[in-house]
């Protein structure tokens, strides 16, 4: 029961943020984004004119499409606020820094 309430937490807390992100930079589902994740995803079968128009028709996967495309423009933000710097290290001094 801990690890649900923890999880359930975990993923509260990651909707917040996500939410507050797409509102202050105004992100928005870019549909040909996800006519490109749709077209992409339903080449992996043999029908992807069928596919295609099934994933249209089904609202939950459209949604899960519409998430993914939301979630990279989250990913694309953040990296683009963040100072990276780039360093080399050897393997040991790299599992000393856990």
């Amino acid at each position: 029961q801990e690890l649900l309430k923890e999880k359930a937490r975990y993923n509260v807390t990651l909707g917040l943020l996500s939410q507050a992100l797409i509102e202050q930079h105004q992100l928005a589902v870019n549909p040909e984004h996800i006519e490109q994740l749709i077209q992409e995803s339903a080449e992996q079968f043999q029908q992807t004119d069928e596919m295609v128009k099934y994933i249209y028709q089904n609202q939950d996967y459209l949604r899960r499409f519409e998430s993914q495309d939301l979630e990279k423009q989250i990913v694309d933000v953040l990296l683009g606020q963040a100072n990276v710097s780039e360093k080399e290290l050897t393997y040991a001094a790299l599992l000393k820094l856990n």
